[in-house]
């Protein structure tokens, strides 16, 4: 058996304050264009975290034989709760970072998943959305856990949302469609017992000569928004689901993403000054955007962070934040969540950072702390900036 431990509640969040900072109320909604390849040359800068951040918590993750995270591949906050799943299991945890329950389990029965699954939070129903697979959702109720009903949805599913009065938004592939065998539609509007409402056409898609497959990257920053891999153009739907271009990236390739092809080779960076978009998150005041040069299979290409501050219209490459008072942790967020910014540390890696930096640098008392109750191999810690 292996060895309990609990991180307790009155151990449970560490919070930092940073610098007062003013907010933006209005974001214009205009299009905005950004020109990534003339900034991607540039030298990294270190960025305080001070400059985003009011607020920083560490919330260690109790850890026993129930709940022993592999990773964090996703993350979802509710009200009063933290929605987490390593790619295989879905474990929900109170805001203080105890353990409540798994939601579902592995396996071929009633309410049972597969092994890579994806999952969203329908607040509006109060109910949680397991999708395994490709086609099959299981629905558990928000409060109690408990396993409710199924839907097979009969699409080549990328991801999937739910969308405001309990509606979900699933998202294709983009491929040549040849490739897939699927329609055009990039993206279907569901509600929550399976009845297709509406749908986005991407009639770009039988142009498409490229061996590729696409997937979004998406995040909710009161609307959605979604730019796929390999694509220029981050769009938003509204909440009457209607599509708006919101930020071309200007990334200067000189192939275009339709004649991509990509040969079946492991850890081979394929077309090294292709520039595409891996990810990008949003709050009020800026952006995080991360740069992948390249493509690969079975390995990572290289990775260029960038900030663009909506105030000034800079583009600010940087290597991540550097937490103040922190001994110089660095902060990248994952996810956003009404607002806040999230990213995990596993506690092997902030055990690690204490002992190497202990002597040399000045670490808050509560950093100490967080760190005296760690063990390597405890669950990840989340860290949230608001």
């Amino acid at each position: 058996m292996l060895k309990k431990f609990l991180l307790y509640i009155l151990l449970g969040y560490f919070s930092f304050s940073c610098n007062e900072r003013k907010t933006i109320k209005n974001v214009n909604q205009s299009i905005i264009e950004l020109n990534i390849r003339s900034i991607i040359a540039e030298n990294e800068k270190e960025v305080k975290l001070s400059k985003i951040a009011r607020n920083i918590k560490f919330i260690p993750l109790e850890t026993n034989e129930s709940c022993l995270l592999r990773g964090v591949n996703n993350i979802y906050l509710s009200e009063n709760y933290i929605f987490i799943t390593d790619s295989q299991v879905l474990y929900q945890f109170n805001n203080s970072g105890k353990f409540i329950r798994q939601i579902g389990k592995p396996g071929k029965g009633p309410g049972e998943h597969g092994r890579n699954i994806k999952f969203t939070i329908d607040e509006f129903n109060k109910e949680i959305y397991i999708l395994s697979y490709a086609t099959l959702i299981n629905i558990f109720d928000l409060e109690s856990g408990i396993y409710k009903r199924s839907l097979e949805i009969k699409l080549d599913i990328a991801n999937f949302y739910t969308f405001p009065k309990g509606k979900i938004t699933f998202f294709t592939r983009d491929s040549n469609i040849r490739n897939l065998k699927s329609s055009l539609v990039e993206v279907f509007l569901f509600n929550n017992e399976g009845t297709l409402e509406d749908s986005i056409l991407n009639t770009s898609r039988t142009e498409n000569k490229s061996n590729s497959v696409a997937f979004p990257t998406s995040y909710i920053n009161n609307n959605l928004f979604y730019v796929y891999h390999y694509k220029d153009t981050l769009f938003y739907l509204t909440k009457d689901f209607k599509k708006h271009p919101y930020v071309f990236f200007n990334l200067g390739n000189k192939i275009n993403r339709n004649e991509l092809y990509i040969e079946p080779i492991q850890n081979k960076i394929q077309y090294p000054d292709f520039l595409w978009v891996s990810n990008i998150l949003e709050n009020n005041e800026f952006m995080f955007i991360t740069i992948q040069n390249g493509i690969a299979i079975g390995n990572i290409p290289n990775t260029k962070k960038i900030i663009y501050e909506k105030r000034s219209g800079r583009l600010i490459p940087t290597y991540g934040y550097v937490k103040d008072g922190c001994g110089g942790l660095f902060f990248w967020p994952r996810w956003i969540s009404d607002g806040k910014l999230i990213s995990y540390y596993h506690s092997y890696e902030l055990i690690d950072h204490y002992k190497l930096t202990k002597e040399t640098d000045d670490h808050s008392e509560d950093f100490k702390k967080l760190v005296s109750i760690l063990e390597e191999n405890h669950n990840p810690v989340l860290v949230f900036a608001d």
